[in-house]
């Protein structure tokens, strides 16, 4: 008999859903790119599905939700313009400064600033001599649990986007290699 390596997950909530419509797409493209086989249910009273995962896409769901439970509490309401696409593609620079950010959305994008803080982070987080004072800044502005919440988003926001529409691209395989490292860093020990 040939074991298979994944694991099997049964769940359920109700909750009220009246968009449950506009929800099964992205969640089949998100099963479908962590390779996520099994059925959901969505529907206006909730959710009820059995999945089945590599250790690996189970593993990093389940860590993001831990962190999400534990941490989201301490994300502040904020007043602060936000980019949400703080990247190091949306800077312009001239030499050691930086001239300019493009791709800017509407000011009506408010929140905490620490989050371009964490969004330029996941991308710098393998560079020591960058990450160190980014890091420092951004727990300076959020402290520690805002900060891991917000990481945690940029992991799976970024791990998404690459699996779905980049998946055999060498930038995948590093930012896999980023999140590991974040989220090694942010879970609770």
């Amino acid at each position: 008999m040939t074991t298979m390596p994944y694991k099997v997950a049964a769940f359920y909530q109700f909750a009220s859903l009246p968009d449950f419509r506009e929800l099964r797409e992205p969640l089949r493209k998100l099963c479908g790119d962590l390779a996520v086989k099994g059925s959901v249910l969505l529907a206006h009273e909730g959710i009820n599905g059995t999945l089945a995962g590599s250790p690996e896409a189970r593993d990093l769901l389940a860590e993001l939700r831990r962190l999400a439970d534990r941490c989201c509490p301490a994300i502040p309401d904020g007043e602060d313009f936000v980019h949400y696409d703080f990247t190091p593609a949306n800077l312009l620079c001239d030499g050691n400064a930086i001239t300019g950010v493009i791709d800017i959305n509407p000011l009506t994008l408010a929140g905490d600033r620490a989050f371009d803080l964490a969004t330029m982070l996941f991308y710098y987080y393998d560079r020591d001599e960058i990450r160190g004072p980014l890091r420092g800044r951004l727990l300076d502005l959020a402290g520690s649990r805002a900060a891991a919440a917000y990481l945690a988003h940029m992991v799976l926001r970024q791990v998404d986007w690459s699996l779905r529409y980049h998946p055999a691209a060498i930038a995948t395989q590093r930012h896999l290699r980023l999140a590991r490292a974040i989220i090694a860093d942010i879970k609770p020990q």
